[in-house]
């Protein structure tokens, strides 16, 4: 009935506008599917749409198209769209779920069974997430977004990283976006991510950690080092005198932001994805350290299970809105010859690079010349972060330094 009314109303030439928001896999009808692409061809051609113009297209459906007419009422047919569209949502997910059950019931292991679960919502979210916009509206809307930023003393795309030499270079934190962070251990990605973290909160950002390597103890003496400039191994160690616990006390009295961190250790992707959609304040970063580290959800073999991780990355950014800033190894290519990272030396390097926006490499050039000679890199070393991929910004190398007793990255 909901199907028949809605053709009817389009063969009167009512309610065409109507036409660019349905899809024609939404009915059940193969006949019906035909006819609503016809009169959707017929309307963005600027075609007269009634039943005999109809009928010219498709002879054979002549009895079919008259009996449609019956079903014109001169309502809305606003709701009854919903309607078809709510129902198609319910027979796919009815049709996906029925098989995966039936293969758990077979034998399946409950993993892949749990990750095909997920996959199947991911598809019809993205299927039905996706809108047209007119150009010109958004055009209208892009120009309003550019002036305002010209005028602002803030003009970077996104929020602001903290960093803004790192601003000028990748416009910001941008909503959508997926920013992998890549380096060999002793590189210093969790002490890069932690950085731009605590930066991008004392700009007002919301930051999420999801810290599948280090626990949150862990973490936190290391911020603890940092704030206070104390040797990270005195915190470790309780070693600190009262000018010291002082100078910690000060900076924590002024901290004042929102930056949470989770450290379990048996997370996959879909339950990461899960914690974040159901956060009661959303967070504009995303941090997850590190993709290699989160748990398996089924596949064939690392690679594809890598793979499905990095997409799942890009999904969360886009579905959630915010940044995305998930830490991965690289090869052990860094070590053979010149030391420099390239997008090459990333693990499963297809799928993390194709789904990457932006790619960092936080790089100690001290260390590995440390490495070589049998001694230890300076107190503050020469330290760059090279952006070999953006998207949407420059590529480029930015100089900066580590700090290895406070192991942070300073700009």
């Amino acid at each position: 009935m909901i199907e028949q009314q809605i053709l009817g109303t389009w063969l009167q030439g009512k309610q065409l506008d109507l036409t660019a928001t349905v899809r024609s896999e939404w009915f059940t009808v193969p006949k019906y599917r035909t006819l609503c692409l016809t009169i959707q061809a017929m309307y963005m051609n600027n075609e007269h749409i009634d039943n005999v113009s109809v009928v010219m297209k498709h002879r054979d459906m002549a009895m079919d198209i008259a009996g449609l007419n019956n079903y014109y009422t001169g309502e809305s047919i606003t709701r009854l769209v919903s309607m078809l569209h709510q129902e198609y949502i319910r027979k796919t997910l009815t049709i996906d779920l029925t098989k995966i059950v039936n293969d758990l019931t077979n034998g399946s292991d409950i993993m892949e069974s749990m990750a095909e679960v997920q996959k199947s919502i991911d598809e019809i979210q993205l299927n039905e997430n996706g809108q047209a916009v007119d150009l010109i509206t958004l055009l209208g809307d892009r120009f309003d977004n550019l002036e305002k930023r010209s005028k602002a003393e803030i003009k970077t795309i996104g929020l602001p990283t903290g960093f803004t030499k790192l601003d000028k270079y990748i416009g910001g934190f941008v909503p959508g976006e997926n920013v992998v962070v890549a380096g060999r251990p002793g590189m210093g990605k969790t002490a890069f991510a932690v950085s731009i973290g605590i930066a991008h909160a004392k700009l007002g950002g919301r930051v999420v950690m999801f810290s599948m390597e280090m626990s949150k103890e862990q973490l936190a003496d290391r911020i603890l080092s940092s704030l206070g400039r104390v040797d990270n191994l005195k915190i470790r160690n309780a070693d600190v005198n009262e000018f010291e616990l002082e100078r910690i006390a000060d900076e924590l009295l002024k901290m004042d932001i929102q930056f949470q961190i989770e450290d379990s250790t048996m997370l996959d992707i879909a339950q990461i994805k899960t914690r974040i959609k159901t956060m009661k304040v959303k967070p504009t970063l995303v941090i997850i350290d590190y993709m290699q580290l989160v748990k398996s959800t089924g596949g064939k073999n690392r690679e594809q299970e890598i793979a499905n991780i990095s997409r799942q990355c890009k999904l969360i950014a886009k579905e959630c809105g915010c940044t995305v800033m998930p830490l991965s190894q690289l090869n052990r290519g860094t070590e053979e010859g010149n030391s420099r990272p390239k997008l090459a030396n990333l693990r499963e390097s297809g799928a993390i690079e194709q789904d990457a926006d932006t790619v960092l490499f936080p790089y100690r050039p001290d260390y590995y010349e440390a490495q070589k000679n049998g001694g230890n890199p300076p107190e503050l070393e020469d330290a760059e972060l090279i952006i070999s991929k953006c998207r949407n910004g420059m590529t480029g190398t930015l100089q900066c330094n580590f700090m290895g007793k406070t192991v942070e990255y300073i700009f």
